[in-house]
């Protein structure tokens, strides 16, 4: 029996942290009685030089073919879209390549890094997510709401979860709960949906560590 539910945030061994292709996760998500199933490896922006969780630009092509041959395999419609890491100067870049040239399906819109500002601290970092860095998170996130060529925000809570050791887990503020605040009236206001994203609960439950939203 085949229930109606599908997922759009999945990743090939391109972007370097799974180990599957399209095809591999067609058949599985088919197991589980899905019917539809969308591919989205980390983007490369204009730029990097071997970033180690993106898909390198010369891999787009051949990830395209992948998708699409995995499409309707075992039944699931299987799309092709990428994650792009947002940042104001690649939008004409992943307008034009990815969305034209390559045909993909769709984009999501992240924020991971503090691109062009080394003096702020990422999400991943072990250190506090302070004030400052709350302040350039959501204006980079509303920014990418704003621009119109996404279909979905990803895991918009990314500054809310677990750190790497419990001590420097600083929970849930009044500046954080602005940030979230922010992003949410952006994503109504642009009627654009924001991703639910069970990655930092279950980090958060592998290390004993309370979960801040």
């Amino acid at each position: 029996m085949k229930y109606n539910w599908n997922n759009y945030h999945t990743h090939t061994f391109r972007c370097k942290h799974a180990a599957k292709d399209a095809a591999d996760y067609a058949r599985r998500a088919a197991s589980l009685g899905m019917v539809r199933l969308g591919m989205s490896d980390h983007a490369y922006s204009p730029g990097e030089v071997n970033h180690p969780t993106h898909m390198d630009l010369d891999m787009a092509e051949d990830y395209v073919r992948a998708c699409r041959e995995a499409d309707g395999l075992c039944g699931v419609r299987v799309l092709c879209g990428l994650e792009c890491d947002y940042a104001p100067e690649d939008i004409s870049f992943f307008q034009e390549y990815y969305l034209g040239e390559l045909g993909m399906d769709y984009l999501i819109g992240s924020v991971h890094g503090m691109k062009n500002h080394p003096d702020l601290l990422n999400p991943f970092s072990t250190q506090p997510f302070g004030t400052q860095q709350l302040r350039y998170y959501a204006d980079l996130y509303v920014g990418m709401i704003e621009s119109g060529i996404f279909t979905f925000g990803g895991h918009p809570d990314l500054f809310g979860r677990p750190l790497e050791t419990a001590e420097n887990h600083i929970g849930w503020t009044p500046e954080a709960a602005s940030c979230a605040r922010e992003i949410i009236d952006a994503a109504k206001a642009h009627n654009m949906p924001l991703e639910i994203n069970t990655s930092g609960y279950a980090r958060s439950r592998e290390r004993n560590i309370p979960f801040a939203i």
